[in-house]
């Protein structure tokens, strides 16, 4: 689910809300060789797939590449960000 952010040099970029994450079982986790392509599924999601294309690195909290990727499925009200707004 994408979140626009206006990303402002030299200062902290809040969100505006506190994300929920979510533990990831290690059995899920696949390695990502760097400099070559990723297809991440979940038998949980049938029909979803995430591909990283061949050279893209994935930086986490602490400035380093990831090494491991994994998707879970988290139930609606679950979901790390906030709610989508109503409709008009």
């Amino acid at each position: 689910m994408p979140v626009t952010v206006d990303i402002q040099p030299g200062v902290v970029n809040a969100l505006g809300f506190v994300p929920t994450l979510h533990a990831l079982p290690a059995a899920k986790l696949m390695p990502m060789p760097p400099r070559q392509a990723v297809v991440v599924t979940d038998p949980e999601l049938p029909g979803f797939t995430l591909t990283i294309p061949a050279g893209v690195q994935i930086i986490g909290w602490d400035g380093q590449p990831n090494s491991q990727v994994a998707v879970t499925a988290v139930p609606a009200d679950g979901s790390p960000l906030p709610p989508l707004p109503l409709g008009p």
